[in-house]
C-alpha cells in the first residue's frame, strides 16, 4: 500500500515491523538496519495550453498523452527497501524472501 508508506511519520513504524519479520527469521537487524524508501509523487502532467492547436497539451497531438506519462511514472516509481551490507546476502537468500516483502501481511497491518 503506496499511500501509507508515504507517510514518512508512520514509515519508521513499518520499516520496524519489517525488521522484527526478518529478525524473527534469524537475521539479527538492530533499529537503523533497514530503511523503506518511498519516492515522493511524480506527475509529468501539464496545464500548460498549445497555441497552435487551441487546446491544452495533454489533449494536443503531442506524442506524450495522458496514457504514455501515466505508464511513464509506474516504471520511475519505485520502493526500494534497504539494508546494511552486513545482512546482505542473508537476506537474498532467505526462501520466504517474497512471500514476506509481496504476499505475508506480518508488517503491513
Amino acid at each position: 500500500d503506496h499511500d501509507r508508506l508515504r507517510v514518512i511519520g508512520s514509515r519508521s513504524r513499518y520499516e520496524e515491523r519489517l525488521s522484527g519479520v526478518l529478525r524473527s527469521r534469524g537475521i539479527p537487524f538492530e533499529s537503523g538496519d533497514l530503511i523503506i524508501d518511498v519516492p515522493e509523487p511524480v506527475s509529468f502532467e501539464t496545464g500548460l495550453f498549445v497555441q497552435d492547436e487551441r487546446r491544452c497539451f495533454g489533449e494536443s497531438s503531442s506524442a506524450f498523452k495522458s496514457e504514455t506519462l501515466n505508464s511513464f511514472v509506474k516504471t520511475l516509481y519505485t520502493i526500494r527497501i534497504f539494508i546494511k551490507p552486513d545482512f546482505q546476502q542473508k537476506v537474498e537468500t532467505l526462501p520466504e524472501l517474497y512471500d514476506i516483502l509481496y504476499s505475508s501481511k506480518e508488517w503491513l497491518e
